[in-house]
């Protein structure tokens, strides 16, 4: 993560406040190829936190991590991006963080619905 501000002419305030609700305030020293999967793929959500974008974009962004860290994530990224497109694989976790679900199915778009008009049953065919 302190890579983002090589040289350390930015304040190191700003990726420490960014590291502490991604649970990487102890690891800001440690090389990325030294931390779990979980905590690698922390960093590169703070990473897009980080650069301020409006649009985020993230295949299966919260795969590594368990499911209570995976709602304080998804809940982090929804704060900070105006525009989010993901492809996530829990059924549960799209319904409650996303407004829209376009489903794919062999590269064709197969559903396009609002989150409020989709219940977690009639998507696991989707899913399957």
């Amino acid at each position: 993560l302190l890579n983002l501000i090589k040289p350390l002419s930015q304040p190191l305030h700003e990726v420490t406040k960014l590291a502490e609700p991604l649970q990487l305030d102890k690891f800001l020293f440690d090389r990325v190829e030294q931390l779990s999967g979980g905590q690698a793929q922390r960093v590169a959500i703070g990473r897009a936190l980080y650069q301020q974008k409006s649009i985020f974009l993230g295949d299966e962004p919260v795969s590594a991590v368990d499911d209570y860290q995976a709602q304080q994530l998804l809940a982090l990224i929804v704060e900070k991006h105006q525009t989010l497109v993901l492809a996530l694989h829990d059924v549960e976790q799209a319904l409650h963080f996303c407004d829209r679900i376009i489903g794919l199915k062999d590269s064709a778009i197969v559903l396009d619905a609002p989150c409020s008009a989709l219940k977690a049953d009639a998507l696991a065919e989707l899913y399957a």
